[in-house]
């Protein structure tokens, strides 16, 4: 992959897992780490009255910002902030802070860095 970027991306930590928080990503909300996992692109809408946009993987590139959007969900429990790599970067059009990837890839087990 040619436009590989660092990224940052909330996951729920659960019975020693990460898994995606809102759909799965290749059929699971389960996360595979040491590999490139793709999006399932799909026209969608955010809220009321948007403009449709071509959905992705949802990613941060500032850690502070991925700090910051924890406080969207009434809960941080279980929340954590994962520096991850993503290719097929671009921003979600209902918030600028929010990029959407092609694919991403979450490193080992042993490498992951928890940053929050």
């Amino acid at each position: 992959m040619d436009d590989v970027n660092k990224v940052y991306k909330v996951f729920l930590y659960e019975n020693d897992n990460l898994k995606n928080l809102f759909r799965g990503i290749e059929g699971s909300r389960n996360i595979e780490y040491d590999k490139w996992l793709k999006a399932k692109k799909v026209m969608s809408v955010d809220g009321s009255g948007q403009k449709p946009y071509l959905t992705g993987i949802h990613c941060l590139k500032n850690k502070k910002d991925a700090i910051e959007y924890l406080k969207n969900f009434r809960t941080e429990k279980n929340r954590v902030v994962v520096e991850c790599y993503a290719s097929g970067l671009r921003k979600k059009p209902t918030n600028e802070k929010v990029s959407l990837a092609d694919f991403i890839y979450v490193p080992s087990v042993e490498e992951i860095k928890i940053v929050a």
